[in-house]
């Protein structure tokens, strides 16, 4: 702990990685279809949702088809890794049973 000084200036350099994590609700709204029923009446409108996390540099290492955990969020599979510093690494989440 630093009692009675000042800190002028403090740098801190802090590498880190875009992850988009990508969350898959059900495309269709009913267990069973039949029959006279319309389908555009039971199709989710936003099946799909995107959320953008920050990850550590090891992140970088991850293949394509790689299973990880984020803590507190969930199991993911890699659908696109690490390209460059401007696009993110994809995550697809794998939903529990």
């Amino acid at each position: 702990m630093i009692e009675n000084e000042t800190i002028e200036s403090l740098t801190l350099i802090a590498i880190v990685i875009l992850l988009s994590c990508r969350y898959y609700d059900h495309i269709i709204t009913k267990k069973k279809l039949e029959e006279g029923d319309n389908i555009e009446d039971l199709v989710t409108p936003n099946s799909k949702k995107e959320v953008t996390a920050i990850g550590c540099p090891n992140c970088r290492n991850l293949q394509k088809g790689e299973i990880i955990q984020l803590e507190r969020k969930g199991y993911f599979i890699v659908d696109r890794p690490f390209l460059n510093a401007k696009s993110p690494i994809v995550l697809n989440s794998i939903p529990d049973k």
